[in-house]
């Protein structure tokens, strides 16, 4: 979102943040179309799998460009770390439990397909 609002002058930050939740959205809905396609003619392992890799694949494409077309913010305060790794250290404990359960009922949320 700090992306959003740096790039776009005020008058446009409103369909900035909407084509943001469309496009962060609309690939969920799409991966869910495909992998069942793939799954229904391919059958089984062979289509799951094929799926796995072209989501891995463009997992990877996607960090890449973000990579190279979002330019640093001059205007951070501090330097940014590198390695998420060492933010660990010092993150507050309630912050690390909640992000450790977070990410506990997102894994359990899309291994279960229980809906939230």
């Amino acid at each position: 979102m700090s992306l959003v609002s740096r790039v776009l002058p005020p008058d446009k930050r409103t369909m900035g943040v909407s084509l943001h939740s469309l496009v962060r959205r609309l690939p969920m809905a799409l991966g869910q179309l495909s992998a069942g396609v793939l799954n229904r003619h391919l059958w089984g392992k062979s289509g799951v799998r094929l799926a796995f890799v072209g989501a891995f694949i463009l997992g990877i494409v996607s960090l890449l460009l973000q990579q190279v077309m979002i330019e640093d913010d001059k205007g951070a305060r501090g330097k940014a770390e590198k390695r998420p790794s060492r933010l660990w250290r010092y993150m507050n404990p309630s912050l690390r439990n909640l992000l450790v359960s977070d990410i506990l009922i997102r894994f359990g949320k899309n291994r279960f397909h229980m809906p939230l």
